[in-house]
């Protein structure tokens, strides 16, 4: 991040700035992520019975709110200010290229072992190397603006995806039904229960937290048993004798 800040402050390139604020954004997302979900591994108490999970899709919901507005906003503002008021790039973008090859290097490592995460890293790094690519071999700015409101779509695409998923889990979504029906077989494989009804079951937050709410018809006959079966044989006279 501070070497792609260092070249932007150099080069004056658009794409440079909006790939900036993509690692600035990228970072913030850890810090939050790492804080929600410390405080969701806090145990439940007598103000939060259920527990702290949800506290992982409040804070990924700030960090998706704040990559939208301050990342992908802001960049998309800077870049088309760029192509309305033509800025100038620096004859030597060798600097820029360099940063992008060692984050390419870096974020495409890591993409073999995190797909989903690195995806718009390394597709934005493409982005700007192409956009800068093509502002030098044409000698024009534009394409380097373009390249920054390139990168911004991509922010707010991650953006609305990091948004739309944990607004699902804060709403209550349910679990997917093959868990569903796992549960609820388990509860029905007990010899005490006769019958499992009106069952509910959604996600408590982004972990495997479940909240799960079934009517049970209970097998009286199986209970009694049970009950007579703790009991010592002078206490089971007496209570077959009352």
């Amino acid at each position: 991040m501070a070497a792609k800040a260092i070249v932007w402050w150099y080069t004056g390139s658009k794409s440079m700035f909006s790939e900036m604020m993509h690692s600035v954004a990228d970072t913030m997302n850890q810090v939050l992520l790492a804080y929600g979900l410390y405080y969701s591994l806090h145990l439940p108490d007598a103000d939060h019975p259920y527990g702290y999970s949800r506290m992982r899709s409040i804070s990924s919901l700030i960090s998706g709110v704040a990559i939208f507005f301050l990342g992908s906003g802001f960049t998309f503002y800077h870049a088309v200010q760029g192509l309305i008021v033509p800025h100038t790039l620096d004859s030597s973008l060798y600097g820029a290229f360099a940063v992008m090859a060692g984050s390419l290097l870096t974020e495409g490592s890591t993409m073999i072992m995190a797909y989903r995460e690195d995806t718009a890293a390394v597709l934005g790094i493409l982005v700007a190397s192409t956009a800068l690519g093509a502002s030098a071999l044409m000698g024009v700015t534009w394409p380097d603006a373009l390249g920054g409101i390139g990168i911004s779509a991509i922010l707010a695409g991650v953006a609305g995806f990091i948004i739309h998923t944990n607004t699902e889990v804060l709403l209550g979504k349910s679990i997917s039904l093959e868990r569903h029906e796992q549960i609820t077989r388990l509860i029905d494989n007990a010899k005490i229960i006769r019958g499992t009804y009106d069952t509910k079951a959604m996600m408590m937050g982004g972990g495997d937290a479940v909240r799960f709410k079934a009517e049970v018809d209970i097998d009286g006959r199986e209970l009694t048993r049970r009950y007579l079966e703790t009991l010592p044989p002078d206490k089971l006279l007496e209570v077959c004798l009352f």
